[in-house]
Order: structure tokens, then sequence, then C-alpha cells
């Protein structure tokens, strides 16, 4: 009988995540209150605050769960047979930039809470998960190039963490972009950032420009479509 009020426990707590999710996506985080959520899944408040101790709190279990879900992702790519390391490095980030335009709109209606100021040891909690998660599998790609002769670095997980530094720096500069005011020349800056980006990361890897890239152009366009 335990396991299955578990069970249950646990469906509620996802059907309570994914509907917040829809309702992020169509109305804004900011515009959406808990009254709302708890009336989309039909619960009682309490239920909802037994799982969840604020909006905030959900909004945090929403971000693990994508992060999660993510790194999934990267797994099987990172595991995919039959690939040389440049085409399974840009796989794997071609992957995940896929994954995530796929999310554009809730991605984008999440940035703007999870950059409050109360949030801010949480963003880092996620931050050092995901750089401990993807450290690992971007290290033995590299290594692979290194042993193919593609890549040329002294120590394959301290470039990974080089790369990684420059992908998430990337994100943000990409993100701040998002979040201002249109302008004729904001995807002109966009573009700039991934070539400056792709010409950084051959000089991590050892290789020529180009041959590496962690955000293609098609890509960046789709954000800011």
């Amino acid at each position: 009988m335990a396991r299955r009020v578990s069970k249950e426990a646990d469906e509620r707590r996802t059907e309570i995540m994914n509907v917040a999710q829809g309702l992020f996506m169509t109305k804004g985080y900011d515009s959406t209150s808990v009254q709302q959520i708890i009336e989309a899944v039909g619960i009682a408040k309490g239920t909802f605050y037994h799982h969840f101790k604020s909006k905030v709190a959900l909004l945090d279990a929403i971000a693990v769960a994508l992060s999660e879900q993510g790194m999934a992702v990267m797994q099987v790519t990172a595991d995919e047979p039959g690939l040389s390391a440049s085409e399974r490095i840009n796989k794997f980030f071609e992957t995940i930039n896929a994954w995530k335009v796929a999310r554009k709109d809730l991605l984008i209606a999440m940035i703007r809470p999870l950059l409050a100021p109360s949030n801010a040891a949480f963003r880092d909690r996620l931050e050092r998960q995901n750089v401990a998660s993807i450290t690992p599998l971007l290290a033995r790609i590299i290594q692979e190039g290194v042993d193919e002769g593609t890549f040329d670095v002294f120590d394959a997980t301290e470039a990974a963490g080089v790369i990684l530094a420059i992908s998430r720096m990337t994100g943000l500069r990409l993100q701040d972009l998002l979040l201002a005011d249109a302008t004729p020349d904001q995807l002109g800056q966009a573009e700039s950032m991934v070539l400056a980006n792709q010409q950084a990361v051959a000089r991590v890897l050892g290789t020529k420009p180009g041959v590496v890239h962690l955000i293609s152009i098609d890509a960046v366009r789709a954000w800011f479509e």
C-alpha cells in the first residue's frame, strides 16, 4: 500500500509540473498564479503545497527535471557508435541545442524568474550539477579526438571544462540579447558571438576553426524567430 501511495504522489507531482509548464509557456511565469495552477490541475490547495512550498520551488523542480532530461539526451549521443570525435562532439551539442529550441517558449518564460536574486543559490547549484554531469562525457569525446589525432590538448578533462566555460559565457550573452528589446542588429550580434565561439573552441582543441561548433548559426536564428 505504501508503494502505491508513493507512486500516486509521484504521478501527482509530475502532473502539477507538466500543467505548470504549459501555463508558463502560454501565460508567462509572472502572470501564472498558484491558484491558476491548482484549478488547471483540479486539486486542493493543500495538495499543491504538500508537493511544493511555493511557486519558486515548483520552478526549481521544473528546471532540475529539464536539466536531467537534457543530460539523458546528451548521454545517448555520447554513446552513439560509428562517429568520429569531431562528428560526435558536434552532434553532442547539436542534439542538446535542438532539444532546447523545441522547448524555447518554456525556457524563455523561465529565464527572468530564474535570474532573480532570490534564485542565485539555486542557479549556482544547478550549474554545478550540469558541469559535473557533462564534463566526463565531453572529456571522453575529446580524448577520442586526441587518440584519433584530430585534437591536440594537454588534458581532456581540463579542456572540457574550458569549453563548457566558453559555452556558458556565450549562452549568457545570447540570453541577454533574447531578453533585451529587439534591435535590427540583434541577430547579427548573436551570429558574431557564434563565430567567435567557434574560433575559441578550435584553439582549445588544437584544431581548425569550423571543425567543431558548440552552436550553429541556424540554431541561433531559431531562438530569434
